[in-house]
């Protein structure tokens, strides 16, 4: 029995077999206790292929940024609030004409959790509308790529599933990228090479 096998066949067969509702649920749900959502995105497209498990997974990530957005601004600041004080952590105060800079850089950073995020961009005070669209669109891209790779690994298309890890690595790339360019100062501009030598 290969590694295939006794590793991956099982997953696969779990997330399968497991019910549209439940990740609908799960993805809506588990991120909000920092559970990652990759699982779940990945799990959509080995159930569902890939354009009904983007649906469904458009729609779990929707609702969690919904909810995490509500808890960080209305039911859980005082909790949040006083966590964080007592760590020596100031909630910051954003300015208003700067508020989309900062959702784009904050959604850009990688390594900080999904409900981190979430939880600090509605303590931080930006606007729904706003943190909603920013939100959603950087976290599509990524379900993309997620649910492409879960489907790849069901068909067992080995280029498929290069094609959704390459895909995962560019969209780090230029958000990245995107990110980089957002955080220099305003008015400051690239230092030009010097001279080869």
């Amino acid at each position: 029995m290969n590694l295939r096998e006794r590793l991956l066949d099982p997953v696969l067969a779990f997330l399968g077999t497991a019910h549209p509702a439940a990740l609908l649920v799960g993805l809506a749900v588990l991120p909000l206790v920092g559970f990652p959502a990759s699982p779940f995105l990945v799990a959509a497209g080995v159930r569902l292929g890939i354009p009904l498990g983007l649906g469904l997974s458009m729609v779990g990530l929707l609702l969690n940024n919904i909810a995490s957005y509500w808890l960080a601004r209305r039911w859980l600041r005082g909790w949040l609030t006083a966590f964080l004080t007592r760590r020596g952590h100031a909630i910051p105060q954003l300015d208003p004409t700067e508020e989309l800079r900062f959702l784009v850089i904050f959604r850009a950073t990688p390594g900080v959790p999904l409900f981190l995020q979430s939880y600090l961009l509605g303590l931080g005070g930006v606007g729904f509308r706003q943190y909603l669209w920013v939100s959603m669109a950087f976290q599509i891209l990524y379900a993309a790529g997620f649910v492409s790779l879960g489907n790849a690994l069901t068909h067992s298309a080995v280029w498929k599933g290069l094609l959704a890890v390459l895909l995962l690595v560019a969209l780090g790339m230029g958000i990245g990228l995107v990110r980089g360019r957002l955080a220099r100062p305003r008015g400051a501009v690239a230092e030009p090479p010097g001279p080869p030598g």
